[in-house]
């Protein structure tokens, strides 16, 4: 084959229609926000769930770039080694169906070099790269024996491959990937409301500093389980002093829920006020039921002096 590239639980109020309960209040590590916001659609977002948690909730703030703030695609590349960049792209199985859709995969902008090799789909990408993610396990990054185990299995771009094709595979995959991370697709993808919603989380986290301190015995960050469909986070914080407090929930993914904030912890329902909400949600108060859809959140804050 020639190479076509160039060189613990608590009974919860707030379960609507479903025996789901809320763990316990111990607090959890921040790193649970850590993996990408996206759906099996293949959509970017550097949604609100995770700017509001982060940002507004928790003393650690996520890693931020332009990349991000754009809602470009971004991932792990290493076009200037020879030895490591197969096992680099083995690591991004989960790339194309992460950060691809389709019809980013299908314009002729993008990924050219690999539609030479014959990729027509995200589809064959994500399934060539898991095929290569297991013969790298299996081989202990044998490079001659994982062209044997692919040869043998059959990927969508042919069954006679050589470890220099594989390789010039990789070095392709990196300039391709290199060229679709490029802002200049991306930055005028933001809109006015995404952008007064990012400033917006920003300011507040800067009116708001005592949420860089630590989190306490009395402070919760945890999720609602079983998820039974919907991943529905929830946190609660109080100021140092005591001087306000702090009320979280999110769907991170799944079908859209409805719940009631205040259900969630066991707090009073007088005096919140909505400080930041997801754009296109609607909601009335932190007592009254709103329906979170995926992506989606709500912050509210009230004063205790």
């Amino acid at each position: 084959m020639g190479s076509p590239g160039s060189p613990t639980t608590t009974p919860s109020a707030a379960a609507p229609s479903s025996n789901r309960t809320r763990p316990s209040a111990s607090p959890r590590s921040t790193a649970t926000w850590a993996r990408p916001a996206t759906n099996n659609c293949g959509r970017r977002t550097t949604t609100p769930p995770p700017r509001c948690c982060s940002t507004g909730l928790c003393p650690a703030v996520r890693w931020t770039s332009r990349t991000r703030t754009c809602a470009a695609p971004w991932g792990f590349v290493r076009d200037t080694d020879a030895v490591w960049n197969l096992k680099v792209l083995s690591e991004e199985a989960n790339f194309p169906e992460w950060q691809v859709r389709p019809q980013d995969f299908a314009s002729d902008e993008h990924f050219g070099r690999l539609k030479e090799w014959g990729f027509e789909s995200r589809e064959e990408l994500s399934e060539f790269l898991g095929l290569l993610a297991d013969v790298v396990s299996m081989t202990d990054y044998d490079k001659a024996e994982m062209v044997d185990l692919l040869n043998a299995a059959g990927t969508p771009v042919g069954d006679e491959f050589t470890v220099g094709e594989l390789e010039q595979l990789g070095r392709d995959w990196m300039r391709d990937m290199g060229e679709f991370f490029n802002l200049a697709h991306w930055h005028d993808q933001q809109g006015d409301e995404r952008t007064a919603f990012d400033l917006a989380v920003r300011e507040f986290r800067h009116d708001h500093e005592w949420v860089t301190t630590g989190l306490t015995g009395d402070d919760e960050l945890d999720y609602v389980y079983p998820t039974d469909g919907t991943v529905l986070y929830y946190g609660f914080r109080r100021a140092p002093d005591e001087s306000e407090e702090i009320l979280f929930v999110a769907t991170m993914e799944g079908v859209a829920e409805e719940v009631v904030p205040t259900d969630l912890v066991d707090v009073d329902d007088a005096g919140w006020e909505i400080a930041l909400s997801s754009p296109d949600l609607d909601v009335a108060a932190a007592d009254e039921p709103v329906e979170l859809a995926d992506s989606q959140s709500t912050l509210f804050v009230r004063s205790l002096d």
